[in-house]
């Protein structure tokens, strides 16, 4: 029953709740409804986003505003070759409008500029349903991102009317995988390019959180990631010990850090490394003022 809904002595709900209840079902309903007509109005709205970048996009064409390959001051080749393919004839400048038009960085402005070309000029009927508020963004961007990349028109517009037709109520994750599986049988050539460049581009990266941790991203072949999850899954078992309160996940972070870091143990010696901090005495001494470990912000605590 609701929260006031009278009881009866056997803990039962009594007859007299249930217009309570009724009314709680209602009000519900009603909050729910509008979320979803706000959403879909959200949905339109990105629509006209996209839409309007788009034609800015056409409106800063890289020949009239940018200098030309060859000439002092051109793009270099190297940051040309970086572009995403659909600015390619987009001016280098038309970020730095964007940027600070919308208040978002250069980096979210080119790849904002980038999805809306995508979906203007590669995926019309993806466009379509979100004009309507039948697609959420998160929807157009699994779009964007997996079949936007099929370089055949008619390739990319049947793999595009075959997605969007099992549609139906799939969240944006499972209509992704939906996706990438017929991207992958439909359009096995290019894949396999794509899985060449991926493995070109692998890496580690750091990232930083903002709250005194940080994510490091480790880019490999899918098998080789594979094995190396089930190895750190074997390690955090064997280093489970009795009464040890740390989860699995944490087991297997703290191995990751024994293992690269080596802190002496198993007659291997402790990796050295040198970090920058920078801190005040006032922080040194107990104060609450932040610090910075290799120029990233860190609360007092971890200082």
């Amino acid at each position: 029953g609701g929260p006031s809904a009278r009881r009866r002595p056997d803990g039962d709900p009594g007859v007299s709740g249930l217009p309570d209840l009724r009314h709680l079902l209602d009000e519900g309903i009603e909050h729910l409804e509008r979320a979803a007509a706000a959403s879909r109005a959200i949905s339109r709205l990105s629509a006209v986003v996209a839409t309007s970048l788009a034609e800015f996009a056409r409106c800063r064409p890289s020949a009239l505003f940018d200098r030309q390959p060859g000439e002092q001051g051109a793009m270099s080749v190297a940051t040309r070759a970086a572009r995403p393919v659909v600015l390619s004839e987009v001016s280098e400048w038309a970020v730095d409008e964007v940027a600070p038009t919308l208040r978002i960085t250069s980096a979210a402005a080119g790849a904002q500029m980038a999805e809306s070309l995508v979906l203007a000029e590669r995926l019309p009927a993806t466009l379509a349903l979100l004009t309507r508020g039948e697609l959420t963004p998160a929807h157009a961007r699994q779009m964007v991102n997996l079949v936007g990349p099929v370089e055949d028109d008619a390739l990319r517009a049947d793999i595009e009317a075959h997605v969007l037709g099992l549609l139906d109520r799939k969240t944006p994750p499972q209509l992704g995988d939906c996706a990438r599986r017929i991207v992958l049988r439909k359009d096995a050539d290019a894949a396999a390019r794509r899985l060449v460049a991926a493995v070109r581009e692998r890496g580690v990266r750091l990232h930083e959180r903002r709250d005194g941790t940080a994510t490091i991203s480790l880019d490999l072949p899918l098998p080789a990631a594979a094995a190396i999850y089930r190895a750190l899954e074997k390690y955090a078992e064997d280093a489970r010990t009795e009464g040890d309160e740390r989860t699995k996940q944490q087991r297997m972070a703290d191995c990751v850090q024994d293992l690269v870091l080596r802190p002496g143990e198993n007659g291997m010696p402790p990796v050295t490394v040198a970090l920058t901090l920078v801190a005040t005495l006032e922080t040194m001494l107990g104060g609450a003022e932040p610090g910075q470990v290799e120029g990233m912000l860190v609360p007092a605590d971890l200082v």
